[in-house]
């Protein structure tokens, strides 16, 4: 993990390593045609707007809900990945880059034909080496998603007294 000597601070470099860690609750395997890619930096001078949650389509989500036997799909996803992810060079080209990601993602209901996850630039913690298909984070967490928790129905009152 080369990449974790270009944190400064040994605070900063315990955090990244504490994410290798971090519980998860199933892992679910990600279908052979699952695209997963980098959602576009849109900046105007110094303001960055697409800091937040990444996308996750609407046909993953429900295969993920399946794979995870739970009755409804959820609509926010917290998950960790480590694996491949396609990126756009500046140069307008798209490259394959390994990372160990963390982060929320939001059911884009929009997307049902496909099972795509776009991850945000803030979602990319750790990038792997170039050969990384000899690390042990790639074999084992490359087309699995971690799921650590996901949103839940619960039943709300309003102005409910408690006196």
């Amino acid at each position: 993990m080369n990449a974790l000597q270009s944190k400064k601070g040994v605070s900063k470099r315990i955090k990244y390593v504490g994410l290798l860690f971090s519980g998860v609750k199933s892992f679910v395997d990600l279908p052979p045609d699952t695209t997963i890619c980098e959602i576009q930096t849109i900046e105007k001078g110094i303001y960055d707007f697409t800091d937040g949650p990444g996308l996750i389509s609407i046909k993953l989500a429900r295969q993920v809900k399946n794979q995870m036997k739970i009755p409804d799909t959820p609509g926010v996803f917290q998950i960790r990945y480590g694996g491949e992810v396609n990126m756009m060079d500046t140069a307008g080209h798209t490259v394959t880059r390994s990372f160990v990601c963390k982060g929320v993602l939001l059911v884009d209901p929009t997307e049902e034909d496909r099972c795509v996850i776009s991850f945000r630039k803030s979602m990319l913690k750790i990038e792997l080496a170039q050969n990384s298909s000899n690390c042990w984070a790639t074999k084992e967490m490359n087309c699995k998603l971690g799921i650590v928790d996901y949103s839940q129905k619960k039943i709300g009152k309003l102005n409910q007294q408690l006196v």
